[in-house]
C-alpha cells in the first residue's frame, strides 16, 4: 500500500497496526488503519501562513526597489 498524500503534511505511518509504507501485508477482517501525519516544517525563512517563504518575498521587494532607485538616478544624471 503506497503512502497517502496531504498537503502541507508528511504522512508517518498508519495507527492501529505496525504497517508502513511498501510493507506487504493481507487484512482478512475488518480492520480500520488510520493515518498518521506530521505536519511540516517550513525550511529557510518565516512562513506568511499560506506556505509562501517572507524571506523570499522581501528579497524581491528590495530588488524590486533598487530597480526603481537606480532608473530614478539615471533620469536625474541624464538632465
Amino acid at each position: 500500500m503506497d503512502a497517502p498524500k496531504k498537503k502541507g503534511y508528511k504522512f508517518k505511518y498508519w495507527e492501529g497496526s505496525k504497517y508502513y509504507p511498501g510493507d506487504k501485508y493481507t487484512v482478512k477482517d475488518d480492520h480500520t488503519l488510520t493515518a498518521v501525519w506530521e505536519k511540516k516544517k517550513h525550511g529557510g525563512g518565516t512562513s506568511t501562513g499560506d506556505g509562501t517563504n517572507l524571506t523570499l518575498l522581501i528579497l524581491l521587494l528590495l530588488a524590486s526597489g533598487t530597480g526603481v532607485l537606480t532608473i530614478l538616478l539615471i533620469r536625474r544624471a541624464c538632465r
